[in-house]
């Protein structure tokens, strides 16, 4: 069941039932400089929803000119927070820019998700907000993501809530190095391996 972006012809506003077999509704995506180029429902019942940048130039990363030029396009899925009880999975086309100043392809940034990310910044923070106040194996188990995933976002988090206080979250705290590595005291005592 597609659900359609453009508008209605004023004549054809408000449907009969047997004259609309396919109802459909567009959801904000809440991202902005963005454009919607399609949204629908896949068999398996997740939510797909194509964007596009509205820039028509980057800037090269090598040179820092300006390129109007598209190379080519590529499509990304990128997960994004569930919304009805469905999986969301934005697929993003990225477009490659060619300059014209030092003759090579470029491809424009991901400002929605991160370098070589497969999930948006706002589902990760989704996820670190939930693993607040509950286990990290549950919210991994319920959205679907592996533990790390989850920890990860409850540090960043953590660090930004932190921060807003003054406050910093050691991660690389000095501990002092143990005299014996897994060996039991009784061993230890006996002499034994």
């Amino acid at each position: 069941m597609p659900l359609q972006h453009s508008t209605l012809p004023a004549e054809n506003r408000c449907p009969q039932p047997s004259q609309a077999p396919q109802q459909s509704i567009l959801v904000p995506l809440g991202l902005p400089n963005f454009q919607i180029l399609e949204q629908g429902l896949t068999p398996e019942g997740q939510m797909e929803v194509t964007i596009i940048s509205l820039t028509d130039r980057a800037t090269c990363p090598r040179c820092q000119h300006v390129s109007p030029k598209c190379h080519d396009r590529r499509v990304r899925r990128k997960r994004d927070v569930p919304l009805l009880g469905r999986q969301v999975s934005v697929l993003l086309v990225k477009r490659r820019f060619w300059c014209l100043t030092c003759q090579r392809a470029f491809t424009e940034p991901a400002r929605i998700c991160g370098w070589r990310r497969r999930t948006t910044e706002r589902l990760r923070d989704h996820i670190g907000r939930c693993a607040r106040s509950r286990p990290i194996t549950h919210v991994a188990a319920e959205l679907k993501v592996g533990p790390r995933l989850v920890q990860t976002g409850l540090e960043t988090v953590a660090q930004a809530e932190l921060t807003t206080q003054g406050r910093t979250l050691e991660t690389h705290a000095s501990l002092p190095t143990p005299r014996f590595l897994g060996i039991a005291d009784f061993a230890r005592r006996k002499g034994q391996r």
